[in-house]
């Protein structure tokens, strides 16, 4: 469906806003992730800058994998 999605949105010219509570699929399907902490922004960046020192403080674990 994800692959579906963002194929249209591509070829309709549209924006996609979606919340999804995947990372894996948010890096790979979405060109930015806005991340919420706490009700605010806590980052806001193309997925392909997205790094897994930004989810371990988000997430505030010792280490992301």
């Amino acid at each position: 469906v994800l692959t579906f999605l963002t194929e249209l949105v591509v070829e309709e010219n549209q924006t996609l806003i979606t919340s999804i509570h995947s990372v894996a699929y948010a890096r790979k399907y979405f060109t930015r992730v806005i991340a919420l902490k706490e009700g605010k922004i806590y980052f806001d960046k193309a997925a392909s800058d997205v790094t897994d020192e930004d989810l371990q403080e988000l997430y505030q674990l010792e280490q992301w994998s």
